[in-house]
């Protein structure tokens, strides 16, 4: 048995390896605290619970421990890591520099496809707001900002940044769970406004406040969930 809730296990995409499957399922699990920071896992629960052989379980492990996720504790198991401020801060540089690139080739660009769908995007976050889902809205965030990067282009270079994102989606999972508004979803609204507008200054702006929000959240944070930070 794992010492921690209810785990979600998600169901294996076609074509899916037993190693990819695992990690999606973890790294989902970790970033939504159904597997909470500094909860043990054991390799023999994982396999029962999501009907692999232990090697993929194993291996998956491994790859998490390499960006963090996961500390593997000799003759004790494997551990989530709790969440480090410093390393939220360094995932956060990076998308802050990126995401200003993007939204400066989005100012420049003549036709802006894809609007239609941003606005649908923003509206669907505003339902599910409504609704308290979070998980759904951490998808449409992520889905708003893909979108951005689709528009400019440059769809590959989001997904390159997956691993680089985890330790700021941890805690803008939590920042969802303590600050129930429409902040976020006004900023995107706003960045929309913006490239819209190819105003590149006030994309800037928005984007820079967007992405700072978990400083301003993180005093709440802190209070609510003392034992997953570090």
């Amino acid at each position: 048995m794992r010492d921690g809730g209810v785990m979600q296990v998600l169901e294996r995409l076609y074509g899916e390896g037993a190693r990819e499957y695992v990690l999606r399922v973890l790294k989902k699990n970790i970033i939504e605290c159904a597997l909470k920071p500094g909860e043990m896992l054991s390799e023999n629960t994982l396999t029962e619970e999501l009907h692999v052989s232990r090697t993929p379980v194993r291996e998956a492990l491994v790859e998490l421990s390499k960006i963090d996720l996961i500390e593997v504790l000799p003759k004790k198991g494997s551990r989530v890591t709790k969440i480090n401020y410093g390393l939220v801060e360094e995932s956060n540089f990076a998308r802050k520099v990126l995401e200003r690139a993007i939204v400066e080739i989005c100012c420049q660009l003549e036709e802006l496809p894809d609007l239609g769908r941003l606005e649908e995007n923003i509206r669907l976050q505003k339902k599910y707001l409504e609704m308290s889902n979070q998980s759904r809205l951490l998808e449409l965030d992520d889905d708003f900002h893909r979108l951005l990067f689709r528009m400019a282009k440059k769809e590959h270079v989001y997904d390159y940044l997956e691993d680089i994102r985890i330790p700021f989606d941890r805690i803008r999972y939590l920042s969802l769970l303590v600050i129930v508004d429409l902040q976020t979803v006004n900023d995107h609204m706003e960045i929309l406004n913006a490239v819209r507008a190819q105003n590149k200054e006030e994309a800037f702006a928005v984007v820079d406040k967007h992405l700072s929000r978990y400083l301003y959240d993180k005093a709440e944070i802190v209070k609510r969930y003392p034992d997953y930070i570090i």
